[in-house]
């Protein structure tokens, strides 16, 4: 018998130790793995923080679970065991009466105090910042509070509250349990008319105290919480705004103090009428809180339906203007600058000509196009992958250009089936190599996107601006799983022509693999080959977390992460940037936005080398309270932004994410007047085309009142439900201005042209219509692109791309653009041929889509006579121009542009593509 025991202990010691070895093992490594990485400090304090408060909340849970069961254990003892029946007929009730009141109340003690320590150790975020929270400046009108009480203070306290609650709830089911259990509370049965009835229950005198005494504390626990209840009221949505309303204010929260006063009250009539056995006494008690929580919950709704309801703009105007600059100031909508547009009309030639910058970076490539294009045409091998396009800016050439880049990443699960063997994917095929990158505008000859940084190894086309020295990509958006490095197997570079280019990563990244980091990777990873592996040495490494996103939240898990982490060229090397949130769901009276909360703030830059992985957090907004709390409380994490390289900080950019969400609210909160605001007077929206919002996009352009173009995001808005445009919002980027926020607004009594409007006439337009439906005809796939609105001067021209695509797997290829401005559209090859259709005159500028290398015009192989006639017409009148304006140079251009065009109208010249007179399966007509 005793052999046996032994054997079951052993047997539960093993799996405890099987079983618990994996996670200790990650443990382990992730102090190594932080410790690597430059932030072991982060671990420490969020190690130190949760064991502390997990302590805490044990030694909370066996002083107030453990106490009470040790009474009732104690009182217990002093009564007899009740007589006990058969194993057979209650083998549970056998078991306890058997069972030592003490052993049974400490092991339902430690049950309860390992979970409540697990619980509290979670509230580690909340404990920091009550710790290091200052003030927001910024105070609600109802209790005159810092938000910094409602974000920092009243989290943990709440928690708090709860846990308690909690607890006294546990204690109180522990303590009546093994009452229960050992009989000394029990049911009381007398004989009446034969039957054996039920007369009562039976507590002596010291249980009755014990179980008044949890009951009171319990009571008293959630008068505490109907309290604080009155300040959720500051940031619950339940109305018609966020925020306390006219009922709220007037008759929920006076009821909520006497709710709370009357539960007081509850817990100290419970105590007497338990402890002395008066039933009229609990139920008096049971009344009140009953009687008050009825009463706070009816007494609002009615008054809102009868008194609020039919008077509600003057009896919630206040609230509405304490919700609107809430609102504005939690997301920083207060500091948007607002500017009025004369909406002047009769955009002409001339304004074309002085925002040739402008025109040269509109953007003619979609994401998914040119996504596909890349996969098509740059890949080299299936095991690379393009996972998105990044729009950034560089100084090419001279010139502030708008570029499209996709990092070629390497995805082991793209490896033929029988190379995907575990040295291969862990050793081998380690890294991605290089990228893709080319200008917004730029189509050669096949109406494929030219490319500046193309191949492997990258071949770079301006080496000044574009030179890449470390193209591998060790850490991104494909890379998952680790990878081990400095081992006796060779990995992989890159594929030149028939045969294959290794190297040795000479980077500092990557955990220690000594012999027990092997074993305890290996535990990690739930595999023996790296134990057993003989290309592992003592100078190999792993990497982990290599995917930026993973990477930036094991280093910083308070910080909120957007969905799209980019990649720059900086010093020759590859570096992922991601903007990093600050938020919150607490901020008094603030709109709340589904998935963000209440409260949005775009404060860190993160930025990883994609070849060492070395992270980098910039505070980049140091007026944000949040952030400054956990600075505050990981010193040294985040890092001065004038600390930033150059190079490196000219590349960051406003945040897509945040702006969608400032403009989706801003579209209503920018009605500052709280009876317009009631109304909906003045409210806009996105533009919607064919069921699909807009989305912002990223475009270099001079805005209206500045001197040079810069770096912005934008988006327009439509009023509420009308096609025409009524502003556009733009996000700065560059230098000082990077995070300002302005809105032009167009005169109201003006009508613009709005997407839809646009949309409309491009869909009437019989020219396009005809052409579209010759393609489709053809067996071709039209893909109209993104219609983008650009602002010139202080008017819009409107440009949509139009990509065909021969099959379902081709290529998609530029064929048209697109151009509109007013009622006027056109439809060309290039976009200055047709701004030249709109606005007259042909002016190529240097280094446009529409330029070759002698700066005149290219007639493109698909145009057809008509188009060609245009043409020629246009060279014609810009030589002209140029003949009087005295600029022979340009004048020579032309002719020859108008010569190259006549040559491909005469009648022994080879018909164009797909054009009139023939049909090309790759480029239909």
């Amino acid at each position: 018998m005793q052999s046996r025991k032994t054997l079951w202990i052993v047997a539960f010691v093993a799996a405890l130790v099987l079983g618990g070895s994996g996670p200790l093992a990650t443990f382990v490594t992730d102090g190594q793995w932080f410790a690597t990485v430059g932030y072991f400090d982060v671990f420490q304090t969020q190690l130190l923080t949760q064991l502390g408060l997990g302590l805490a909340g044990a030694v909370l849970a066996i002083l107030v679970v453990g106490g009470s069961a040790r009474l009732a254990a104690k009182h217990a003892h002093k009564r007899p065991r009740p007589s006990l029946v058969s194993a057979e007929e209650n083998p549970l009730g056998n078991l306890l009466a058997q069972t030592s009141p003490t052993a049974l109340a400490d092991g339902l003690t430690l049950m309860v105090a390992i979970l409540a320590g697990l619980t509290a150790s979670g509230w580690w975020r909340e404990t920091l910042l009550l710790l290091h929270g200052g003030s927001f400046g910024w105070a609600d009108p109802v209790w005159d509070l810092d938000a910094s009480f409602y974000v920092f203070d009243l989290p943990l306290l709440l928690s708090a509250r709860s846990a308690l609650a909690l607890l006294l709830g546990a204690s109180g089911v522990v303590a009546i349990g093994i009452y229960v259990a050992r009989g000394v509370i029990r049911v009381q049965m007398v004989q009446q008319d034969g039957q054996v009835v039920a007369s009562g229950v039976f507590m002596p005198p010291e249980v009755r105290r014990h179980v008044a005494s949890l009951a009171a504390a319990l009571l008293a626990v959630m008068a505490i919480g109907i309290y604080l209840q009155r300040y959720e009221l500051m940031y619950a949505q339940t109305g018609l705004f966020a925020g306390p309303g006219y009922s709220d204010l007037n008759v929920t929260l006076p009821l909520l103090t006497l709710q709370a006063v009357a539960t007081a009250i509850a817990a100290f009539i419970a105590f007497v009428g338990i402890d002395r056995g008066s039933a009229a006494a609990s139920l008096l008690a049971v009344v009140l809180v009953v009687a008050s929580s009825a009463a706070t919950s009816m007494f609002p709704s009615m008054v809102q339906r009868f008194n609020v309801d039919p008077n509600e703009l003057s009896r919630e105007g206040p609230q509405i203007i304490k919700h609107i600059e809430a609102t504005r100031v939690a997301f920083g909508l207060d500091a948007v600058e607002e500017l009025a547009l004369s909406g002047k009309d009769g955009l002409e030639r001339a304004d074309i000509d002085a925002n040739v910058p402008t025109i040269e970076n509109v953007r003619l490539w979609d994401h998914q196009p040119l996504l596909d294009t890349f996969t098509q045409v740059q890949e080299i091998r299936t095991y690379y992958g393009f996972v998105g396009v990044d729009n950034d800016r560089y100084q090419v050439d001279g010139k502030l250009r708008q570029i499209m880049l996709s990092p070629r990443e390497l995805t082991v699960g793209a490896l033929p089936e029988q190379a995907r063997t575990w040295v291969n994917e862990t050793m081998t095929y380690t890294h991605g190599y290089g990228l893709a990158l080319g200008p917004v505008n730029r189509v050669n000859e096949q109406g494929l996107p030219e490319l500046w940084i193309q191949d492997l190894p990258p071949k770079v086309q301006f080496e000044d601006s574009l030179a890449i020295t470390r193209p591998e990509i060790y850490f991104g958006e494909a890379t998952i799983q680790p990878v081990f490095i400095d081992t006796k197997n060779p990995e992989f570079d890159y594929p030149a022509g028939d045969k294959n280019e290794y190297t040795v990563y000479d980077g500092d990244a990557g955990v220690p693999l000594g012999p027990l980091g092997r074993l305890l990777f290996s535990l990690r990873l739930g595999s023996t080959d790296l134990l057993f592996s003989s290309d592992v040495t003592s100078d190999s490494r792993i990497l982990l977390y290599r995917h930026v996103a993973q990477r930036a939240a094991r280093v910083a898990p308070f910080l909120a992460l957007d969905r799209d982490p980019y990649m720059v060229i900086d010093e020759g090397r590859l570096v992922w940037v991601l903007d990093a949130y600050t938020t919150t769901h607490r901020f008094p009276y603030a709109q709340q936005v589904s998935g963000v909360g209440n409260y949005l703030r775009n404060s860190v830059k993160i930025t990883i080398d994609a070849y060492d992985g070395g992270i980098d957090l910039w505070w980049v907004d140091e007026s944000d309270p949040i952030a400054r709390a956990w600075s505050e409380a990981f010193p040294g994490l985040l890092r001065p932004l004038d600390q930033m390289s150059p190079g490196l900080r000219a590349h960051l950019r406003y945040p897509i994410d945040l702006f969608s969400v400032q403009a989706q609210l801003f579209a209503t909160y920018h009605m500052e007047d709280h009876q317009i605001f009631y109304n909906r007077e003045d409210e806009w929206e996105v533009p919607a085309i064919e069921r699909m919002r807009m989305t912002p996009y990223f475009t270099i352009m001079r805005l209206p009142g500045e001197a040079s173009e810069e770096f912005i995001l934008m988006l327009p808005f439509s009023p509420k439900g009308k096609p025409n445009l009524a502003a556009w919002m733009v996000a700065r980027a560059d230098g000082a201005h990077l995070g300002e926020l302005r809105v032009y607004k167009f005169p109201k009594d003006t009508m613009v042209y709005g997407p839809k409007m646009v949309v409309a006439r491009i869909n009437q337009d019989d020219e396009i219509s005809e052409k579209i439906s010759l393609w489709d005809q053809q067996g071709s796939s039209v893909v109209l692109g993104t219609l983008l609105v650009i602002p010139i001067e202080e008017s819009l021209i409107y440009v949509q791309p139009l990509y065909l695509k021969a099959a379902e797997d081709s290529i998609p290829e530029l064929k048209r653009v697109i151009v509109a401005y007013e009622d006027r559209i056109a439809m060309s090859s290039t976009l200055e041929e047709g701004l030249a259709e709109l606005f007259g005159g042909h002016q190529a500028p240097e280094g446009s889509e529409a330029s070759t290398e002698d700066g005149g015009s290219t007639p493109r192989s698909d145009q057809t006579p008509t188009e060609l006639l245009r043409a020629a017409s246009q060279h014609y009148q810009a030589a002209n121009e140029a003949s009087r304006g005295g600029d022979w140079a340009r004048f020579g251009r032309e002719l020859e542009a108008l010569g190259r065009v006549l040559e491909q109208l005469q009648p022994g010249h080879a018909a164009p593509a797909g054009g009139e007179g023939s049909q090309s399966p790759r480029d239909p007509q």
